[in-house]
């Protein structure tokens, strides 16, 4: 989970700031980037996220039960 999420901001960051070059080699070659990695990227940090906010969620209304009885 945390290697998909730091490989998907280091490949952002080597778009930005190096034109899709990797940081090893900044004057290299482009990496290439295929729709398919990134849309995978991109939807498993949101199921990261969603499960995040469902046990937040749960975890509020455990705290909630716990205050009112």
């Amino acid at each position: 989970m945390m290697d998909i999420q730091e490989k998907t901001v280091h490949g952002q960051n080597d778009i930005l700031h190096r034109a899709d070059r990797p940081r090893t080699d900044p004057g290299g070659e482009p990496q290439q980037i295929t729709l398919a990695c990134t849309q995978q990227a991109v939807d498993t940090i949101k199921h990261i996220c969603l499960a995040l906010d469902e046990l937040v969620a749960a975890r509020v209304e455990e705290m909630e039960a716990m205050l009112a009885a």
